[in-house]
């Protein structure tokens, strides 16, 4: 019995070898608004997520913040008619050499910086999978 869920979005499935990076067990997540884990867990188990980068796709990073520049609420599309707000101060397991990613979805960034780690939908999948009640990420960007 596997006790840890690995994830990859998308554009990890569809760009990269996953096999170079150890990811072909890895399941792909698709909306970040209808998140679902086939075989659901318990809430503790450990989730390890990995979106894609803006660069040559050569190295993994572990991430232990973010920014959102996406445009998109992750929780926007929940049906709940009840407003619940999270606190996602700790919403990353924290790992050495960390960054931050700042995330920009679809449309690549105009400017590069060194300061952050420049992603796709990263954060919109964190939260949602925190919202959902895993409590334990670890998230990573192949840049």
């Amino acid at each position: 019995m596997n006790n840890t869920i690995t994830l990859i979005t998308q554009d990890v499935a569809k760009t990269i070898n996953i096999k170079r990076f150890g990811l072909e067990s890895a399941q792909v997540i698709l909306n970040p608004n209808k998140q679902t884990i086939k075989n659901a867990p318990q809430k503790e188990t450990p989730i390890y997520i990995y979106d894609l980068g803006f660069n040559k796709h050569n190295k993994i990073i572990p991430i232990n913040n973010h920014i959102n520049k996406t445009g998109v609420n992750p929780m926007r599309e929940n049906p709940e008619k009840q407003i619940r707000f999270y606190d996602i101060t700790n919403i990353y397991q924290n790992q050495k050499k960390a960054q931050i990613a700042e995330c920009f979805g679809s449309y690549p960034p105009i400017q590069k910086t060194k300061k952050y780690i420049q992603t796709r939908f990263l954060c919109n999948h964190v939260i949602s999978l925190y919202c959902l009640g895993y409590t334990t990420i670890f998230a990573y960007v192949i840049d």
